[in-house]
């Protein structure tokens, strides 16, 4: 059960940082107080999305951010999701078009 917890804390940390500003980050800090965790928990959990490449720290400022790998695959599945879509306008055009005899 530990260990689900530690996820799903993990997780809101990602889910903090993912709607913060992709340029600047976040501090720490802030992402502590935003989701009442310990200064070492998320510090830990930060930790673990790094070596997933989930996030990455900005190097000027040490702020954490969504990874540039992360933000890579959204774009991908934006272009899934663009593509399908296109697909499925055309099935519709096809559908919608009167039979001419």
């Amino acid at each position: 059960m530990a260990t689900i917890q530690s996820v799903d804390k993990a997780l809101s940390v990602l889910n903090y940082i993912l709607v913060q500003n992709f340029v600047h980050g976040v501090p720490q800090h802030r992402i502590a107080a935003a989701l009442g965790l310990s200064a070492s928990n998320v510090s830990r959990y930060i930790d673990e999305l790094k070596r997933h490449e989930l996030i990455e720290s900005v190097a000027d400022t040490g702020h954490v951010r969504a990874s540039h790998r992360l933000a890579r695959a959204a774009a991908t599945i934006l272009d899934h999701i663009n593509q399908a879509r296109d697909r499925l306008d055309r099935s519709v055009a096809r559908i919608t078009t009167p039979i001419t005899e």
